[in-house]
């Protein structure tokens, strides 16, 4: 008995010795040549993915619908260059066109693709504080009708999502700067537009919906924004727009199916801030300064909704209706 008891002893001596280290043996590891020969292999393919990256990057275009002037061959800031026939090529493929070099492009009128939608866009349309980032056009030939036509619908259909933005347009006293004759949801942004017969020149011949202006800067044109034809189209808004130094700065002739101006800025005018002649339409939040005798408001057989909106002077007919929402109507302010 005892000889087996020292027995079973001695086995659990045995066990308690040799078991713990069995259990904090170290596992084998790699040697460090392997581990830096694994790294290396790692890095050269990453670097291998990362060149075949950039160059998929540089075989696909961004926008293949847009082009740029300097890809075209324009030449900016010359005036004895006509870049019209070669932006034109383009905008006749249905392409977009971004004028990419900064400067004014001397041009023959453009017109859009019937029935497409091809952006024409600048870069900048400041000229006040920063005239040398302004991108822009103006008219190669003193005596041309326009600069830019929108030409809207054609068999295939009315033109979708015409777009001119970030530009500068420089005109002359026969010239208009952007004539609108027909699509939908074209828009008219950030742009300024100077020394123009009319800056913007709406006339339709087609179909136009939802026509919108906003945020331009409209000086020193005969007419700042012209409305009119208004039988096929309809919703018309102009906001955030300031029109000064002009003969009339909204002149709207027989449009009546949605005009909406909103927080309008109209002064200088020498004839009318706003002239309405059978028309129909709504100012929100204006302010439509006159001096002397000129109107702010001139109306002859109208509808005219007004909200909020400082007007020195009103001049209408006994056709016209008015009807005034907010607290501006106040004496000494209007005359009649």
């Amino acid at each position: 008995m005892k000889t087996t008891i020292l027995i079973v002893a001695g086995i659990l001596v045995s066990y308690l010795a040799c078991g713990p280290l069995r259990v904090a043996k170290p596992q084998p590891q790699p040697a460090q040549s392997e581990t830096a020969a694994l790294q290396t292999t790692l890095d050269s393919l990453n670097a291998t993915v990362n060149k075949l990256a950039a160059r998929v990057s540089d075989l696909t275009r961004a926008n293949p619908a847009i082009v740029t002037a300097t890809s075209l061959g324009c030449k900016a800031d010359d005036p004895a260059f006509d870049n019209g026939p070669l932006i034109q090529t383009a905008l006749d493929k249905g392409l977009g066109v971004l004028l990419d070099s900064g400067g004014i492009y001397s041009t023959s009128p453009l017109r859009t693709k019937p029935g497409t939608a091809s952006p024409i866009m600048g870069q900048s349309a400041s000229f006040r504080h920063s005239p040398a980032c302004r991108t822009g056009l103006t008219p190669f030939a003193p005596n041309q009708t326009h600069v830019i036509e929108i030409a809207g619908q054609s068999p295939e259909g009315a033109g979708h999502g015409q777009v001119v933005r970030d530009l500068y347009i420089q005109g002359t006293p026969a010239c208009d700067g952007i004539s609108i004759h027909g699509g939908d949801a074209v828009s008219i942004e950030n742009v300024i537009i100077r020394g123009c017969k009319t800056a913007i020149a709406i006339k339709p011949t087609i179909r136009l919906y939802a026509c919108s202006i906003r945020g331009a800067s409209l000086p020193g044109n005969d007419v700042g924004i012209q409305v009119e034809n208004g039988t096929s189209v309809c919703c018309i808004s102009v906001s955030g727009v300031v029109i000064n130094v002009c003969r009339i700065s909204v002149n709207v002739n027989g449009w009546k199916r949605g005009l909406t101006l909103t927080g309008v800025v109209c002064e200088g005018a020498t004839e009318a801030c706003c002239k309405f002649d059978d028309a129909k339409a709504s100012l929100i939040g204006c302010y439509l300064e006159s001096t002397g005798d000129v109107p702010g408001i001139r109306s002859k057989g109208s509808k005219i909704n007004v909200m909020d909106t400082s007007v020195r002077r009103i001049s209408h007919d006994g056709g016209t209706q008015m009807n005034w929402i907010g607290d501006t109507v106040q004496a000494g302010t209007l005359a009649y």
